[in-house]
């Protein structure tokens, strides 16, 4: 018996080297006989799928089975399991899902008792996006550098969501070489720093705070007539990123995160963003207008060049703000900052998002959850680096391997970033670390290339 990373349990054949998510001690005949076995065990719960197969969580392990626990305890089950059992050669059809957090809404009724950070809320949502993958064929993927945007953009938007959650198999043309996720890594890598610059006109930075940047959808994007699609195929190529534990060599601004999830924009939101703008409308909150501010629901917006007037609400132009309305006032103010024109290009973004991952496995996150997992880490440590890193035909000691690691220690943040995207195709590591790159098929350390 073994556990995943992701702590969940399945059963491997030491002789055939087959694995499997059923206990095989468990005879075939008795897998549908647990409801007569009684109740669960203490500290196990019994939880469904998205595709609705029963799957146990063992709270006392912190791991996670298709196998019934009761079904082990009842039949009084002892042979050693580094045996070998009759294990079906076929890989299983779903994955279970890790007990380390609830797949429930925030809002749910009933939470679990059970600490949910983001460690554990990025452990559960993997399984169960591992539940969605098709376990058959891949998704070939094959594009030009010289046209990443254009030619991806093409593939992409033909291919139905279920295709794009299958294993990404991409190549350059011209370019020889197998994709063991490195590829899949550059391409996304290539693309978004491509589809999220703004020199195409869909996005915009940002003041995001201490003197940094971030990107934003840009409101006037709507002068491309094919902007709709463009975001659509944005939000979808999140989804593949999200879909597949990729990252993104892209930031965007908090607000962005928050509205990605479907979350209403408070004043709060906009203290980075938009600093003067937040403290105008904080201190008219608090403080009394009456004399001092005379404004209406509707506020001048700029587009071009052009300047025009917006209602915040029906009639806006002839309701004066006062004091009994202000919070009315700020709210909605507040919502036409981050929204103003760039309504329909949120629909398509959250759609193209949905394609890939459904919604209700994102309610989970907070915004702030949300970031790291799609953009990874840019501080790349090299002990980490080093730790997690597979030798193959070198000697550990031998010199040559001291004197890689003493330069990867002198390299400064970007060379060490150039240096990751050389070895892995990408700049950035996922929230967990190095121990967290991934191949194009599952969990695998980077190597050193020699």
């Amino acid at each position: 018996m073994r556990t995943t990373a992701q702590g969940q349990v399945y059963f491997y054949n030491s002789v055939t080297g087959a694995s499997t998510w059923h206990d095989p001690r468990v005879p075939q005949h008795l897998r549908h006989c647990a409801a007569a076995a009684g109740p669960l065990p203490p500290g196990w719960e019994m939880r469904h799928a998205p595709s609705g197969r029963p799957y146990f969580v063992d709270h006392n392990n912190r791991t996670t089975q298709f196998t019934d626990p009761r079904l082990a305890l009842s039949a009084r089950l002892t042979p050693p399991l580094d045996v070998a059992p009759p294990v079906p050669a076929s890989p299983p059809t779903a994955t279970p899902v890790p007990a380390t957090a609830s797949i429930e809404p925030p809002d749910a009724d009933a939470l679990p008792k059970y600490k949910r950070d983001l460690a554990a809320k990025a452990r559960v949502l993997r399984a169960e996006l591992q539940a969605l993958q098709p376990q058959t064929g891949h998704c070939r993927i094959e594009v030009s550098r010289n046209e990443v945007l254009e030619e991806s953009y093409r593939l992409v938007m033909k291919l139905r969501g279920k295709e794009l959650r299958k294993r990404l198999l991409v190549k350059f043309r011209g370019e020889e070489g197998l994709d063991y996720g490195g590829v899949a890594r550059e391409w996304l890598h290539l693309l978004g720093r491509e589809l999220f610059n703004p020199h195409y006109g869909l996005f915009q930075y940002a003041s995001a705070g201490d003197d940094r940047y971030a990107l934003q959808i840009n409101s006037d994007s709507g002068v491309n007539p094919e902007h709709l699609s463009y975001f659509h195929f944005a939000g979808r190529i999140l989804g593949v990123a999200l879909f597949h534990g990729h990252q993104l060599d892209a930031a965007f601004t908090a607000p962005f995160y928050k509205q990605l999830l479907g979350r209403p924009i408070t004043l709060r939101d906009i203290r980075d963003v938009d600093p003067e703008l937040h403290r105008s409308l904080s201190w008219m909150l608090d403080n009394s207008i009456a004399g001092v501010i005379d404004t209406t629901f509707s506020v001048e917006c700029s587009s071009f060049g052009a300047v025009r007037s917006v209602e915040l609400r029906p009639g806006g132009t002839n309701e004066t703000v006062t004091d009994a309305n202000k919070r009315d006032y700020v709210r909605l103010y507040v919502a036409h900052r981050f929204t103003r024109g760039a309504e329909r290009q949120w629909l398509a973004l959250q759609r193209g998002l949905a394609d890939i991952i459904p919604p209700q496995l994102l309610r989970p996150l907070s915004p702030r959850d949300l970031q790291p997992l799609l953009a990874g880490r840019a501080d790349l440590d090299p002990a980490d680096w080093r730790r997690h890193t597979r030798l193959k035909h070198v000697n550990p000691d031998a010199p040559i391997v001291g004197w890689f690691w003493e330069i990867v220690e002198e390299f400064d943040a970007e060379m060490r970033a150039r240096l990751l995207q050389f070895v892995t195709g990408s700049r950035r590591v996922p929230l967990a670390g190095f121990r967290a790159l991934q191949g194009s098929t599952g969990a695998a350390a980077p190597r050193l290339f020699t």
